[in-house]
């Protein structure tokens, strides 16, 4: 069974498994998870709601940390 992280994203707050974080907080929790495992598949579920800027960060994000396994799936509000 792969390993998920599962992301979530809404107007002006970001959640890993359901726990609010800062950005920082994520890059800073997402950097320690991939230090010991790339090969996690991140599930990214955007609000229609959030602004654009905030999905490209957190892809852009997984990118910079090697997370290249995405899902992305619309949050329906």
């Amino acid at each position: 069974k792969p390993n998920l992280l599962e992301i979530e994203i809404r107007p002006g707050q970001v959640y890993l498994k359901r726990t609010p974080q800062t950005f920082a907080e994520l890059r800073e929790k997402l950097t320690a998870l991939a230090a010991l495992d790339t090969g996690y598949t991140v599930v990214v579920k955007t609000s229609v709601l959030a602004q654009t800027r905030e999905l490209v960060d957190v892809l852009d994000m997984c990118k910079d940390l090697g997370l290249d396994q995405l899902s992305l799936m619309t949050l329906k509000d």
